[in-house]
């Protein structure tokens, strides 16, 4: 298994869809600090592999689960394993509420996926035993307080939510009660962040899904720079790091 120039390229340029380019671009940077070679390691949720396959093929010695409730995803995600000959990953159909292996992982990262899920301190719990102790719980959620720019949307919501996000000091003490130690929290999506996103809703419903992300791309490239690097008081997103 080998990271190529074309992959690369694929990874920087064809990822149009502007909140998985921001998302990413924080967990990657905080996983890369854990140091994660050598180490096991739980996608919490994995869908279709948006970042099982990057960080796989970035850290080869390393051994990845993704946890998955779709089955058609999951089929998806074996179908590109093959294919790239990748061979340090599990796929698991299972549901988080269910699933749990005592102290088997080093780090357990979730990229929006609790607000998803009716029993969520039930997956918390689940991580909590699943990890080995000192393990590393990475959780990126969304800000119930969320900033809108455009009128269209002041009242948005995301039918697939069970919950529409997470207050900071809510999921902070959802964690301190389970004896999760050394929380830590870095807010996402500033006004640049969410801005991006919105702008490039806009250009999608004008066009469509794909050209309208094409047309967007240089706006959003440049807003997101700018998130990445705010010094941020606030955000429509909450990324969480902390250890059992």
């Amino acid at each position: 298994m080998k990271i190529g120039m074309k992959d690369k390229l694929i990874e920087i340029f064809c990822n149009f869809d502007v909140g998985q380019r921001i998302r990413k671009s924080y967990v990657f940077s905080v996983i890369k600090q854990l140091n994660p070679d050598g180490k096991k390691i739980l996608d919490a949720g994995s869908g279709v592999g948006d970042y099982i396959f990057s960080l796989a093929v970035r850290y080869q010695k390393s051994q990845f689960i993704g946890i998955e409730l779709e089955p058609e995803k999951i089929r998806q995600c074996e179908l590109i394993e093959n294919r790239k000959n990748i061979r340090n990953i599990e796929f698991i159909h299972a549901n988080l509420e269910n699933f749990f292996r005592p102290n088997e992982f080093d780090i357990i990262y979730s990229v929006d996926v609790l607000e998803h899920i009716a029993n969520d301190d039930k997956v918390l719990i689940n991580f909590y035993e699943s990890l080995k102790l000192g393990g590393i719980l990475l959780l990126h959620v969304p800000n119930i307080n969320q900033e809108r720019y455009f009128r269209k949307f002041k009242n948005w919501k995301q039918n697939d939510h069970i919950r529409n996000g997470y207050g900071k000091n809510e999921i902070i003490d959802k964690l301190t009660k389970l004896g999760f130690k050394e929380i830590k929290t870095e807010f996402t999506f500033s006004w640049a962040g969410s801005l991006a996103w919105e702008i490039q809703k806009i250009f999608e419903l004008w066009f469509s899904y794909r050209i309208g992300q094409i047309i967007s791309f240089p706006i959003v490239v440049c807003l997101t720079f700018v998130d990445r690097h705010l010094t941020k008081t606030s955000g429509n997103g909450i990324l969480l790091m902390t250890r059992k």
